[in-house]
């Protein structure tokens, strides 16, 4: 199959992995995989890259984004050039499939466009809901909000409308979670051309280590306890952090580790006021190669959620890369996750609150034989469900169902 990925976000962040892990398990599976996504450096020119069948393009940023863009246009996505280049490649070949990852405008705009000329089937990915009501566009707030508000409401009522729209449009639409199904079908979006595919994890690159090599080679003591919360989206850290707090008291010698990029200034602010400050330590984004050095430094990963729609009906990346480490997760009780780990012992789920996330917490750093037995657990159900080529396999056998 000649399959095209269109991907809102830069290259190399959100749904990218997404669309890159599934792109690279269709290529190995011998499929000619395109996959496109926004460059993080180059303004105006697109560049290319080959790996085996999966070809990259990283299309021009001008315009995409910017601190003021974004809240001009309640998103990214607008860049001229980058929109041009995706139809001018959809337009190119012969596609089987033309696969597209959100609804912002460089998806919206030339899925409309390439639906009306190509003879390809079209597939929809949703991951998270964004500028329906409680979305993550109503979840985030800045300085002037309220003027950004009234005066990007044309923006917003149309990416409001596109992310409905193209889902009903589309041939088949994919959804990260069960959960996402209901809101899918309650919106009027036909039930028998969704298909629930979670994430997954590259379980060959994510692998257990030792927490004391780990440790050494980071340079933090081995025999303090280590909680990790890994991702680019903090909102509902505020919950670890007061969580932590408590956990101090009983724990003295005890570190929490944040890992990933686009860390913001906020979460220091409470750490200090709480007195922890010399146990939060913050990595931003480490290398790839770092990546499981980090987090295998862990006795327990986080997962707070916050109990609200976005929460509810995504599925957190992380939970993959906490489960091929082999360690537990303490999670909130919110969403599809939550269920997983609660059905397969892989952690312990907390009320969505702070004195249940910290007790849950406690729990499992006071009790190094259920937290090994979890951590098992866990890894093996990695493996044996949750991989990328597994949810590859999936996808590939809903498109061949789709092209019959």
């Amino acid at each position: 199959m000649r399959l095209l990925f269109l991907c809102h976000n830069l290259k190399g962040t959100g749904t990218y992995v997404r669309a890159y892990e599934l792109g690279r398990g269709l290529s190995l599976a011998g499929h000619d995989v395109t996959l496109i996504a926004v460059s993080p450096d180059s303004k105006f020119r697109s560049r290319r890259e080959q790996e085996s069948k999966l070809r990259i393009i990283s299309s021009p940023r001008a315009l995409h984004d910017g601190f003021v863009l974004n809240r001009l246009t309640s998103g990214g996505g607008w860049g001229p050039l980058d929109i041009y280049k995706r139809i001018r490649v959809g337009m190119s070949r012969n596609y089987d499939i033309i696969q597209t990852f959100d609804h912002f405008a460089n998806i919206s705009i030339p899925f409309n466009y390439l639906r009306k000329r190509c003879k390809a089937k079209f597939v929809s990915d949703w991951c998270d809901i964004y500028h329906l009501p409680g979305g993550f566009a109503d979840s985030f707030g800045y300085r002037l909000d309220g003027i950004y508000r009234k005066v990007n409401f044309l923006f917003r009522k149309y990416l409001k409308t596109m992310e409905i729209s193209i889902r009903k449009n589309a041939d088949a639409v994919i959804v990260i979670s069960h959960f996402l199904k209901d809101f899918a079908i309650d919106c009027g979006i036909d039930a028998s051309k969704i298909e629930v595919i979670q994430g997954g994890v590259d379980t060959e690159k994510i692998i257990p280590m030792s927490k004391l090599e780990s440790r050494k080679r980071i340079g933090l003591p081995a025999d303090s306890k280590i909680v990790v919360f890994l991702g680019r989206s903090q909102f509902d850290l505020d919950i670890l952090i007061r969580s932590f707090a408590q956990i101090r008291k009983q724990f003295p010698n005890s570190y929490l580790i944040i890992v990933g990029s686009s860390l913001y200034r906020w979460p220091r602010e409470p750490a200090a006021n709480l007195g922890i400050i010399d146990g939060y330590i913050e990595v931003g984004r480490c290398p790839d190669e770092m990546l499981p050095i980090y987090l295998c430094c862990a006795d327990i990963f986080a997962l707070p959620m916050k109990d609200n729609l976005v929460n509810q009906t995504r599925w957190p990346n992380k939970i993959g890369e906490y489960m091929a480490c082999g360690r537990p997760v303490v999670i909130s009780d919110v969403g599809e996750v939550a269920e997983v780990v609660r059905e397969h012992g892989i952690g312990l789920v907390a009320r969505p609150n702070i004195d249940s996330f910290s007790e849950n917490m406690r729990i499992l750093l006071a009790n190094e034989e259920l937290a090994s037995e979890m951590g098992a657990r866990a890894r093996e159900l990695a493996c044996e469900k949750y991989s990328w080529a597994l949810m590859a396999a999936r996808l590939e056998s809903i498109y061949f169902q789709l092209l019959k």
